[in-house]
């Protein structure tokens, strides 16, 4: 079992500074930059832990076979996540993936809320990284170990109507 806790401070804090980035490098149909439409103010931080928990519960839906657990309040994530069959490095890398998804995915909603003609791109990207989740998610490593079976016995019963569907060769029983 592997838990994954996430503070939405964090969350908040990776979520502005892209959308700062994303406000300086796009331009407004005057030719002006996004910045201060992609900045948020403190009225719309106060939104943000709706769209984490939103997020949140996107994951919970498209992982619930290896979701055994998951909780939110005003401060942290937290997934318990069944992991019995992953590779060593595939939680921390599973952890940085709903990390990234989260925010991605809060960056979208913020864009399509306050620009959306920019909005597409960012949704596709949160998309991907939703598909990346799902794929790491389901990829297991063979068991360790092999079960041989010995001294196996058993009987067949052939049907009369099986004696002569052309699977005997020569239609005989044996």
């Amino acid at each position: 079992m592997a838990e994954i806790s996430i503070e939405n401070s964090k969350i908040t804090s990776l979520a502005r500074q892209q959308l700062s980035i994303i406000g300086k490098h796009h331009k407004s149909p005057t030719g002006g930059t996004l910045f201060a439409t992609t900045t948020l103010s403190e009225i719309e931080v106060g939104v943000m832990p709706t769209l984490i928990v939103g997020a949140a519960q996107v994951i919970v839906g498209e992982l619930s076979p290896i979701v055994t657990a998951y909780g939110s309040d005003n401060t942290k994530l937290t997934f318990d996540i069944e992991k019995s069959r992953w590779g060593d490095a595939l939680p921390s890398a599973f952890a940085d993936n709903i990390k990234m998804y989260i925010v991605a995915n809060v960056v979208q909603s913020v864009l399509n809320m306050s620009v959306p003609d920019i909005a597409p791109k960012y949704t596709s990207d949160a998309q991907l990284l939703l598909a990346s989740l799902v794929k790491m998610a389901f990829v297991k490593k063979p068991p360790g170990t092999s079960v041989t079976v010995y001294n196996v016995s058993g009987t067949v019963t052939i049907e009369d109507n099986e004696k002569t569907d052309g699977y005997n060769k020569d239609n005989k029983t044996t």
